[in-house]
């Protein structure tokens, strides 16, 4: 599974492509090893975590949840 990982801006809204506050992260096989290693210590805030199950290649991901930071 990967994910794209994305914070909030300063007007709270989400980037929905691009731009500098989203990434793509590495293969996990657990949710709990995705969210626990590939988070990035210096983003605070809501974070907003789009999981894919093997392919990014979607339009929509699998789940979407936001984790408090």
């Amino acid at each position: 599974m990967r994910a794209i990982i994305t914070r909030p801006r300063e007007d709270v809204t989400y980037d929905d492509v691009g731009k500098n506050n989203r990434m793509l992260t590495g293969e996990y096989k657990t949710r709990w090893g995705l969210l626990k290693y590939s988070l990035p210590k210096w983003w605070k805030g809501k974070i907003r975590v789009e999981i894919y199950h093997g392919t990014i290649h979607k339009p929509d991901p699998n789940e979407t949840i936001f984790v408090e930071r």
